[in-house]
């Protein structure tokens, strides 16, 4: 047997032991348990597998697997099946695969991975209008969450809007001033 496979072994048998435990406390979250160990074998294992997030019960578990499978394969379009009201960030997970790739591109195709009816399933074509601020929310926080991680101020250069705090992160990060310059005179104003 592989490592990998051995460590989910071992997950089966502590969701057992538990199951079986008289701590009544234990039993009654030993999916949970069962879950959280499923998920550090994944992550530790680098899994590219997305059949694996299907597997888990709880939510939370499931939205970090699909964001951690989908930074691992390099698959943005995986980032919107672990979105949720409990699981990771849809940027924070764009933000990973752009960082894998060295490609911020990817935050700025936000509306290619994530359908508006996906966004809000009822909203009318009038409430549909706003969305845009939506995705320009989660293009402007991939691309912070990127140059943070970078370095790379052509990210800071690419946000729609206010940029200053992209520059101030790198200019903080690599304690360089120099950064602080490029600023916009807007930003500087309020």
């Amino acid at each position: 047997l592989s490592q990998t496979a051995k460590s989910y072994e071992h997950c089966e048998k502590l969701k057992n032991y538990i199951a079986s435990s008289s701590n009544e406390q234990a039993k009654s979250q030993v999916d949970l348990y069962y879950d959280g160990c499923r998920f550090r074998v994944l992550v530790s294992s680098k899994s590219k597998n997305e059949k694996e997030c299907e597997k888990f019960s709880n939510e939370q578990f499931k939205g970090f697997c699909y964001t951690s499978v989908a930074v691992e394969s390099e698959m943005p379009e995986l980032c919107a099946k672990g979105m949720g009201d409990t699981g990771p960030d849809f940027e924070e997970c764009l933000a990973g695969v752009a960082i894998k790739k060295n490609d911020f591109s990817i935050c700025q195709d936000s509306d290619k991975y994530l359908s508006k009816e996906d966004v809000c399933p009822t909203c009318s074509n009038e409430e549909m209008k706003n969305i845009d601020d939506f995705y320009n929310a989660i293009e402007n926080g991939c691309l912070i969450n990127y140059a943070g991680s970078t370095n790379d101020t052509r990210a800071c250069e690419a946000m729609k809007g206010n940029n200053g705090w992209c520059y101030k992160l790198v200019a903080s990060k690599l304690k360089d001033e120099n950064y602080c310059e490029r600023i916009s005179n807007e930003e500087n104003a309020s």
